[in-house]
């Protein structure tokens, strides 16, 4: 999973990891890093099976999540455009 911060939900749902041995979250922060690394540190304490990741050159990675994201919501929310042939091409 990824997300900008580690706030509660975040946090919930990496709890609920069904028959996983464990949770990676990757965290694409746009401010606060050494804020969100505290956090990262506490979080992986309290949750042993959790891991964090916080990549370094995160702008060309973050374009791509966002790109991703948003097809899913189309995907999810748009059924209309599904056997739309011009729309499944562009």
């Amino acid at each position: 999973m990824y997300s900008e911060s580690l706030n509660k939900n975040i946090l919930k749902a990496a709890e609920c990891s069904g028959d996983a041995a464990g949770t990676i979250i990757v965290v694409l922060p746009q401010a606060n890093i050494e804020q969100l690394k505290v956090q990262a540190l506490e979080a992986t304490e309290f949750h042993k099976s959790l891991i964090i990741a916080m990549p370094i050159q995160i702008d060309a990675l973050r374009s791509v999540v966002e790109d991703v994201a948003c097809l899913r919501w189309v995907e999810q929310n748009t059924v209309e455009l599904r056997d739309d042939r011009i729309a499944v091409e562009n």
